[in-house]
C-alpha cells in the first residue's frame, strides 16, 4: 500500500482500488471521508491525477486519466467530481445505466408507434365522416 499526501487530499493505492481520502476542515474539528475511485473505463489506467481549485466564482475540480489523456471537469467539489467519475467509468453502473436507457427507448418507441397508430385511425375516421358529410 502506497499513501501519498497531496493538499488536503490523502491517496491510497490499494491492490485493486485506489482509494482517497478527503480532509475537510470544519471549524475546530476536520471531516474525513474515504472515497474509492474507479480505473478510467477507456484504458484501464488507476493513475488518475485529481485537482481541486476554489476561488471567488466557486470551485473547479479536474480528475485526468493520466494513461489515455480523459479528463472530467465539474465547478464542484472534489467529493463530487470523484461521484461523477465513478458514475462515467464504473463498468457495473455503465452497463446498469445502458440498460435503463434502452428499456426507456424502447417503451418511447413502443409508445410512439401506439400514437402514430392512433392518429392514423382518426384521420381515416376524419375522412369517412366528412366523406359521409358530402
Amino acid at each position: 500500500m502506497l499513501k501519498l499526501k497531496i493538499g488536503w487530499i490523502l491517496l491510497t493505492y490499494t491492490k485493486n482500488k485506489m482509494e482517497y481520502t478527503y480532509k475537510e476542515t470544519v471549524p475546530s474539528k476536520v471531516k474525513e471521508t474515504k472515497y474509492n475511485l474507479s480505473p478510467c473505463l477507456k484504458c484501464g489506467s488507476e493513475n488518475i491525477k485529481l485537482s481541486e481549485y476554489d476561488d471567488k466564482y466557486g470551485y473547479i475540480s479536474t480528475a485526468l486519466c493520466l494513461g489515455c489523456k480523459k479528463e472530467l471537469r465539474t465547478n464542484t467539489t472534489l467529493p463530487c467530481l470523484i461521484e461523477k467519475w465513478n458514475k462515467q467509468n464504473n463498468i457495473d453502473t455503465v452497463i446498469q445505466t445502458t440498460q435503463e436507457l434502452i428499456e426507456s427507448s424502447k417503451q418511447k418507441i413502443k409508445d410512439l408507434k401506439m400514437l402514430k397508430k392512433k392518429r392514423l385511425k382518426e384521420q381515416v375516421d376524419g375522412k369517412e365522416k366528412r366523406n359521409r358529410t358530402l
